[in-house]
């Protein structure tokens, strides 16, 4: 599989990158370059400027902060229409998390059975895992001791193959098949 052209993927932080990068293909990220904005403010304005000064599909990357389709439906228009008014619709595309990026990993069975062995977890971490899924990885890897910089290097590589078959990676990988030749 070769990709047509370079992928842009403009995210919200450099955190956000680094997971994408740790998971997606190395097909897709050896021909990829990773934009990360200061928070979902500012996705619009960078991914109209990558639009402009870098040839290729643009993939804008956010958390939606909602579980609800509908809200999240909503966000991802909000973002779309603002980039849209200054390209073909064909060039770009957004996805979005919900309601947080970790909660790919929270829902991945076998990278949190490695992450929580040993671990004591109450019903107030369990809810907490669901809820607020980026507060779930940090106290998780906290009490396990494991820096972020491990997390990203060597934890999350090791399990990418179940990681891309969560559902939203899966969209995430069929809005970039759009770009593969065969």
């Amino acid at each position: 599989m070769e990709y047509r052209s370079k992928i842009n993927f403009v995210v919200e932080g450099k955190t956000d990158a680094d997971y994408l990068r740790s998971y997606l293909p190395e097909k897709i990220t050896e021909c990829s370059d990773f934009f990360a904005g200061s928070g979902q403010m500012t996705l619009s304005s960078l991914s109209r400027s990558i639009l402009l000064e870098n040839p290729g599909f643009l993939l804008v990357v956010s958390d939606s902060g909602v579980t609800r389709d509908f809200d999240n439906d909503m966000a991802k228009s909000q973002i779309r229409a603002s980039i849209a008014k200054h390209a073909s619709t064909n060039s770009f595309d957004v996805f979005m998390f919900s309601p947080e990026h970790e909660i790919i990993f929270i829902q991945t069975k076998d990278l949190m059975k490695y992450l929580c062995e040993g671990l004591d977890l109450n019903e107030i971490m369990l809810q907490t895992l669901i809820s607020s899924p980026r507060t779930a990885i940090d106290v998780i890897l906290k009490k396990r001791k494991i820096p972020k910089s491990i997390f990203l290097k060597d934890i999350l590589p090791k399990f990418a193959s179940s990681i891309r078959k969560h559902v939203q990676v899966r969209k995430i990988l069929k809005i970039l098949s759009k770009h593969v030749q065969d």
